[in-house]
């Protein structure tokens, strides 16, 4: 009974949420995710609002979703000297909530708000002129704070590292690459670990868990190497979990060896610079290994 009236709540204070969940087919996602205000990214209008959206300032809410234990997003007006085409949905905006000011996720843009026009505060500040969230993740955080039944606020800001929490630009230095011309080369492989090889390769368009089972040595490291070598020859990023930060820099180098290009790690020992480099470069594609 408990979890029917969270799921109900979810939905009354997510409505387009609840849509793109319902969405089974892909024309039908597709509609969802433009209610959430989003486009085709292959259209030349992708960083343009939903056609519903009007240009006029007094007609379109910005709803934030703020770092509070609160199960709602906020609605907030357009200053004059922000044009409403800078803004997107995955945009840090920092906003008056109370006595404070708060970093707060742009969720969508809609025409009016509950609220009256005496209750609506002007925002702050634009931080970003480019979304911090891609259109992917920003779906992928609103179902996971519907299904884990958590703020949606809070679900996002955690989704960035500290210092984008912060406010700091999200922007790095050109990373120098420390990637080799010279490459380690594959090693032959035995029946077992070919069929390995190629049941992994087959399913790389859907989700799907693979177990390999041996022992110390018998050529499991190999079957990763030469599976995630398939994988970034199709332009696509691996991610490599390892059950300890010790065994990161080993880990590393032997990546470093084997497909001579720079491999960055993301763990709690590392500084907040070093977290925000390897999460945008990760973010951004730069990186195609991330440990």
């Amino acid at each position: 009974m408990l979890m029917n009236t969270m799921q109900n709540e979810n939905t009354r204070l997510f409505p387009k949420l609840a849509q793109v969940k319902k969405a089974g087919r892909k024309s039908e996602r597709k509609n969802a995710e433009c209610a959430l205000g989003f486009e085709d990214s292959n259209t030349e209008s992708s960083n343009k609002f939903s056609t519903e959206i009007k240009h006029g300032k007094k007609n379109n809410i910005l709803c934030m979703a703020l770092p509070v234990p609160l199960r709602k997003l906020f609605d907030y007006r357009i200053p004059e000297s922000i044009s409403v085409k800078s803004l997107v949905p995955g945009i840090r905006i920092k906003v008056p909530f109370g006595r404070r000011q708060l970093i707060g996720i742009l969720i969508e843009i809609v025409p009016q708000s509950t609220l009256e026009d005496s209750q609506l505060k002007y925002i702050s500040e634009l931080i970003d002129d480019t979304p911090v969230l891609s259109k992917e993740l920003l779906l992928f955080c609103q179902w996971a704070a519907n299904y884990y039944h958590h703020h949606i606020g809070e679900v996002l800001t955690y989704a960035l590292p500290t210092l984008l929490r912060q406010g700091k630009e999200a922007m790095i230095k050109t990373p120098v690459d420390h990637g080799s011309s010279t490459k380690q080369a594959p090693l032959a492989l035995n029946e077992a670990q070919t069929n390995a090889v190629t049941k992994i390769i087959k399913n790389t368009e859907i989700f799907q868990c693979f177990l390999l089972d041996g022992i110390t040595g018998s050529g499991k490291t190999e079957v990763y190497l030469q599976t995630i070598q398939t994988i970034l020859n199709q332009n696509k990023q691996a991610l490599i979990l390892v059950p300890e930060i010790s065994l990161t820099p080993q880990t590393i180098n032997r990546f470093q060896l084997r497909f001579g290009q720079e491999v960055i790690a993301l763990h709690s020992k590392l500084s907040p610079k070093e977290r925000l480099k390897g999460w945008i470069m990760a973010r951004d594609g730069t990186a195609k290994i991330i440990i």
